[in-house]
């Protein structure tokens, strides 16, 4: 008989240890999840930036409308919500360093250019989601964003480099005010 009290003693004590170690193990599963969300979010990133600066190298179609197709193909990100694109043409010039031709920031559906990002290739000045300075006016790329050295785009060889943001939504963004900026940038050569 006194078998039968140990067992269901046992038992009892096993339904307890569950119980209190549930909510760890639940936390856990949560985060390790969210965490995976994180670095499918930053792959589709890195794989938008490469995709569209390929794009952009071999095809005559407008930026916008290779920011659009590189938007709709996200999913599941929302980049008209968290996300920000920007295409920049370069040139290289004779002393190796390699200027802004123009840029395009991604316009949301006819909404106004979003600010809160900015391009880490700088470009002025601005007009309506575009930047086109005149021949004589036009800005030095910064060569360590795009990360090329001098003399790696040559005198008068055009490049496209495509950035790519977003602001990554943790599942618990209400509780966790932590909201990191994925970024990428990739740069082809025409």
């Amino acid at each position: 008989m006194r078998n039968r009290g140990l067992i269901r003693g046992s038992r009892g004590q096993a339904v307890i240890e569950l119980a209190m170690i549930m909510p760890l193990l639940l936390f856990l599963a949560v985060f390790i999840f969210d965490f995976s969300r994180a670095i499918y979010a930053h792959n589709a990133v890195v794989n938008m930036s490469r995709e569209g600066a390929n794009f952009a190298s071999r095809t005559e179609n407008s930026p916008q409308i290779i920011m659009n197709s590189l938007a709709n193909t996200a999913s599941p990100l929302s980049m008209s919500s968290y996300g920000m694109i920007y295409i920049t043409e370069l040139n290289g010039r004779a002393d190796g360093q390699v200027e802004v031709v123009s840029q395009h920031k991604f316009v949301r559906s006819g909404a106004p250019p979003d600010s809160k990002v900015s391009s880490q290739v700088s470009c002025a000045p601005w007009a309506s989601g575009d930047c086109a300075p005149a021949s004589g006016n036009r800005p030095l790329a910064n060569l360590t964003a795009l990360h090329l050295n001098p003399g790696d785009i040559a005198p008068g060889q055009e490049a496209y480099a495509v950035e790519v943001f977003y602001n990554y939504q943790v599942i618990f963004s209400n509780i966790i005010s932590y909201r990191p900026l994925l970024y990428s940038i990739s740069t082809f050569k025409t």
